[in-house]
């Protein structure tokens, strides 16, 4: 069936050899500038009546990419949302998993991962995560960061205290036991660049003569907690 601009494809319709919808969804044309008046443009589903899978190990949205290209950056998926508005705001991407009322068995609100094949490796950058802040120029006002960190309490009785191990990050090594070892020896907790160390840079080496003001709390395994020293300027 022909579909023009933002078309609202209904429930029971079917779309092209082998393709079904089974939500509303509007259909976009990029090449115009069209103005929606919809509050989504794909709906799977509602907040009150979900889609619903039960079986094990379920996807419900499975997109596999291969690029073959031997220059440029591929992306399997692209999203960007621009703030158009004064004072209005928002995310490219908000991501929730909501354990509902069970004791799930692990739970992220997101996993990202970057694999290498058995030969394969990177010349440049590897990294599973990347946290880009762009500055344009002079800001004034504001908060921020690269990355924001936060744990947020949802009620006033919340509480980690009986929780077997609490932090705002959580860095470790697992896999191959083999490897495990010798990833045990050769990691750093961070590795700066762009940066330098000094008197008075972001890596004061000044602080030598300096009495610790504070201390920030790093649990090590099998020996527990310890401190990073914060000393005044």
């Amino acid at each position: 069936m022909g579909i023009t601009n933002f078309d609202k494809v209904q429930a029971n319709e079917f779309i092209g050899a082998d393709f079904s919808m089974t939500g509303d969804v509007a259909i976009g044309n990029s090449a115009t500038a069209d103005t929606l008046t919809l509050n989504a443009l794909t709906i799977a589903g509602t907040s009150a009546v979900p889609l619903v899978n039960d079986t094990a190990n379920t996807e419900f949205v499975s997109r596999y990419y291969d690029c073959g290209a031997t220059s440029g950056d591929a992306r399997g998926d692209y999203l960007k949302l621009s703030i158009t508005g004064a004072a209005g705001g928002g995310e490219a991407l908000r991501a929730i998993t909501d354990v509902s009322n069970v004791a799930a068995a692990t739970a992220r609100g997101a996993h990202i991962s970057l694999t290498l094949g058995t030969t394969g490796s990177v010349t440049g950058l590897g990294a599973a995560f990347g946290s880009t802040l762009h500055i344009p120029g002079a800001m004034t006002g504001g908060t921020y960061a690269s990355a924001n960190i936060e744990v947020w309490a949802d009620a006033a009785a919340s509480s980690l205290a009986s929780a077997t191990s609490k932090s705002f990050i959580r860095v470790g090594v697992g896999g191959n036991a083999t490897g495990l070892a010798l990833l045990d020896a050769e990691l750093s907790l961070f590795d700066f660049y762009g940066v330098t160390a000094g008197s008075g840079t972001f890596i004061n080496t000044d602080i030598t003569t300096h009495t610790a003001y504070a201390g920030i709390p790093v649990n090590i395994p099998g020996v527990g907690v310890r401190y990073i020293a914060l000393v005044s300027a």
